[in-house]
């Protein structure tokens, strides 16, 4: 699905807003598991970043991309500094293959000339993992719902 991903990813969190809003939805913040998921520190519906499936690649917009950039940059020093507190090859053979891989995966992370993040499904998915790390809940869609 190609399209304008902008005006996609507007479309998307004026329907994830909307939902927010009915007081049956899991997704409005005065549901009881909602609630304590924002006390937690989870970030309601709305304001997820949100990838888009496009065939092969993941596509990411806008304020998402920022997040998502910004997100990678602090998995890798995070991942960096446990890299220098390892003293032995040893150690840092305990690396898990997720953690290097998510590790290059988020160091290669860079933005086109918009704004837009645009990945394969091997590389979104390293990426995923350091927003796991990160605390960051990433939507992915195919657009189709809007």
């Amino acid at each position: 699905m190609s399209g304008n991903w902008h005006e996609l990813r507007e479309k998307l969190i004026a329907h994830h807003q909307s939902v927010e809003k009915v007081a049956e939805s899991p997704w409005c913040p005065t549901n009881p598991v909602m609630a304590v998921k924002l006390q937690q520190g989870e970030v309601k519906l709305s304001e997820r970043p949100i990838a888009f499936i496009d065939d092969d690649r993941r596509i990411i917009v806008g304020d998402c991309a920022t997040v998502v950039l910004d997100a990678a940059g602090e998995f890798v020093k995070i991942m960096n500094a446990k890299l220098a507190d390892m003293k032995s090859k040893d150690d840092k053979a305990k690396l898990t293959h997720e953690e290097a891989w998510a590790v290059k995966c988020c160091s290669a992370l860079s933005a086109d000339s918009e704004g837009t993040l645009n990945l394969d499904t091997r590389a979104f998915n390293g990426v995923m993992y350091g927003m796991l790390v990160m605390k960051v809940n990433v939507i992915t869609t195919d657009g189709v719902t809007v």
